[in-house]
């Protein structure tokens, strides 16, 4: 069996302490408690990192055999593209009914039942091993999982962009500027040796500079966020 066990902290702000994300995995071991292996490890992995008595934080644990994946940790849930890592994101503050800047830890976690075999993308059909390659390239972090879970995590880390300038805005150039998916790898083949063309990290950076600069200009004149039929707020 599998399993897998995160601390998640999705929100950091001055006025909250909230512990930082930590993941453990590992593999059942014969004739010994998966539950102990996992509950040293998490320890392990806590040391040096303050988790005060009366602090909140929440484990999220998935337990499971191998389908398509081998039984090795780097194919066991939680699954994850890049780490987790501290970025600026803007969110709206319904109290004072404004956009804030904040500093919050960013990352996908996630546990997946099913089939993710291919993604059309292009007017083109993907197969696993191919989504993986073009992940890599667009987001500048090779994952050694096979499974078709990690992928998942990878497509959700680059469309999860709200409040966030620079995946907003390489998520756009992915659907407006490509034409096809081998344009990120120089228009070769999706291999492992294929090069990457994709413009780099840093690149978006910049991007989000400017783009915040920008949003700075016109912030006091919102006073709410766009709402979307349903109630829903984009």
């Amino acid at each position: 069996s599998q399993d897998g066990s995160v601390n998640f902290a999705p929100f950091e702000a001055e006025y909250v302490t909230v512990p930082t994300n930590t993941r453990v995995r590992t593999v059942a071991r014969k004739r010994y408690p998966l539950a102990t292996d996992l509950s040293n490890q998490f320890l392990k992995a806590r040391m040096g990192k303050t988790i005060e008595l009366d602090n909140t934080f929440t484990v999220i644990a998935h337990t499971r055999f191998a389908t398509s994946s081998a039984n090795i940790v780097t194919e066991l849930h939680p699954h994850e593209w890049t780490p987790f890592k501290k970025e600026v994101v803007w969110r709206f503050n319904s109290i004072i009914g404004k956009f804030e800047r904040s500093n919050c830890t960013m990352g996908v976690h996630i546990t997946h039942n099913g089939d993710f075999d291919e993604m059309e993308a292009y007017q083109q059909v993907l197969v696993n091993e191919e989504i993986g390659y073009w992940l890599a390239r667009i987001l500048y972090s090779h994952n050694p999982a096979r499974s078709d879970s990690a992928k998942i995590a990878g497509v959700m880390e680059l469309f999860r962009v709200q409040g966030r300038w620079g995946p907003a805005a390489r998520l756009a150039w992915v659907r407006c500027v490509l034409s096809s998916a081998t344009d990120v790898s120089g228009g070769m083949i999706l291999t492992s040796d294929a090069p990457y063309s994709f413009p780099p990290p840093g690149f978006w950076t910049n991007w989000a500079i400017f783009l915040e600069e920008q949003w700075a200009l016109h912030i006091n004149n919102i006073v709410s966020p766009v709402v979307a039929p349903l109630g829903h707020t984009l």
